[in-house]
């Protein structure tokens, strides 16, 4: 196809010209695309970058939520590593079990009326108060408890006598 040029010849504009504002529409073609290519990387690379965000965000929630829940967790070994401590020491004293059955066998022989006042069991000895009606239990219990075979030293450390009811107050203590 053929180009008319119907302007005057004047009117036109130099070649050089035309050069020059060919390679600026050239130019600004390119740095237009230039420009959208920025432009869409930098709202892909923000995407990308907030959707890293919330996921680090979320990450950071539940670890929060993992080490509540392993201090929890913790405190509780912590609170059962004390309590077996403690209990591994309470096994390690000196038990009183073996005195608390021996002196209940020792009891069944005591003879009627006899009233109890203090009991103070240890795990090397055991020490009692006790109430007598008169003299005659005063006298079985004492004959009960220097016969017995359960207890090799017997001590009287005390002897009370009440005149107004009659009655013996008597402390022993026993020891293997």
């Amino acid at each position: 196809m053929v180009e008319v040029n119907l302007l005057p010849s004047e009117l036109a504009p130099k070649k050089s010209i035309v050069d020059i504002a060919k390679k600026l529409k050239k130019i600004s073609t390119v740095g237009f695309i230039v420009f959208v290519v920025y432009v869409l990387s930098t709202v892909g690379i923000l995407f990308i970058f907030s959707n890293r965000l919330n996921k680090l965000v979320q990450e950071e929630n539940e670890l929060k939520t993992s080490i509540k829940a392993l201090e929890q967790t913790e405190q509780r070994l912590v609170l059962i590593k004390d309590r077996l401590d403690k209990a591994s020491y309470a096994y390690s004293l000196p038990s009183s079990w073996g005195n608390l059955f021996d002196f209940k066998a020792l009891v069944s022989e005591f003879p009627e009326g006899i009233s109890w006042d203090k009991v103070s069991i240890k795990p090397k000895d055991l020490e009692f108060s006790v109430t007598t009606p008169n003299s005659i239990s005063m006298s079985r219990l004492i004959e009960g408890l220097v016969k017995n075979e359960l207890y090799t030293k017997v001590v009287l450390k005390g002897l009370n006598y009440d005149s107004f009811s009659g009655k013996f107050q008597m402390s022993f203590e026993l020891s293997k």
